[in-house]
């Protein structure tokens, strides 16, 4: 009540900070208040993201796709205008994960394909790979997921990380 006009910063890191602790269900519900009281907060679509990772902690893989994949949603206006954002990297990085999950690997492509032209960190290279692999694999693409699966190798390779490299021979036994 004292937070004035910080009100909305107060709540979104107060969310940041229940994820953190991984009081889940809390942190969700934090950034679910920050849109309904705060609908012209610039974190709203920052607060979308942060309750799409406390729903994808939480196995709630349809909320993740809701949250993150709404054509007129406060996430998707942010990607329109922020597309080298950290938090739209990461969040359709998530969401491809969440539509993998949801059975719906037809999603993958397009999903990704807002990341558009920028470098990405390694990790997120990999990521972006693995879940395109991941979709045709789920589709019963052979063909295009086995070379898919031998570019997460390479990622993997290039981003030297053992996590990455385990994963990466798991998808292509696959």
């Amino acid at each position: 009540a004292g937070a004035g006009a910080l009100a909305d910063e107060y709540c979104f890191w107060l969310g940041e900070a229940r994820l953190a602790a991984t009081n889940l269900v809390a942190a969700a519900d934090t950034f679910t208040r920050l849109a309904k009281e705060f609908p012209t907060s610039p974190r709203r679509a920052e607060a979308a993201y942060g309750e799409a990772r406390a729903r994808a902690k939480l196995d709630d893989w349809p909320a993740v796709v809701a949250l993150l994949a709404a054509p007129e949603g406060s996430f998707r206006a942010f990607v329109r205008t922020n597309a080298a954002h950290p938090a739209t990297v990461d969040g359709l990085l998530l969401l491809a994960e969440a539509q993998v999950r949801t059975r719906h690997p037809q999603a993958v492509a397009a999903t990704l394909a807002l990341l558009g032209q920028p470098a990405l960190a390694p990790r997120a290279e990999w990521q972006r790979r693995y879940w395109l692999a991941r979709a045709d694999l789920d589709a019963a693409r052979p063909g295009p997921a086995l070379a898919g699966a031998s570019n997460v190798l390479a990622a993997a390779e290039a981003a030297a990380q053992p996590d990455l490299l385990a994963s990466s021979r798991e998808l292509l036994a696959d």
